[in-house]
């Protein structure tokens, strides 16, 4: 499993329970911005295309409540 953090909390977390983490995006959350995120997107499908990463998933914090959310993102690489 590869993962990308953004921010600090989510990294510390995944980290404590065994995850290593390739690459982490701490400053990003503070003011995220469409730029970063297209960023940061374009080089997970440029992965994918590549067929060096199988899946996407997408996982988040719910500030209202503090449930761990874990979704999957459609990627196709004939979407790419």
């Amino acid at each position: 499993m590869v993962v990308y953090a953004i921010g600090n909390k989510g990294r510390e977390i995944l980290e404590r329970k065994g995850y290593t983490v390739k690459e982490s995006y701490p400053e990003v959350i503070e003011e995220p911005t469409y730029a970063e995120a297209m960023l940061l997107s374009d080089k997970l499908l440029t992965s994918f295309a590549a067929g060096e990463i199988g899946e996407i998933y997408l996982a988040y914090t719910l500030q209202e409540h503090g449930e761990p959310r874990a979704e999957a993102v459609e990627a196709s690489a004939r979407g790419i």
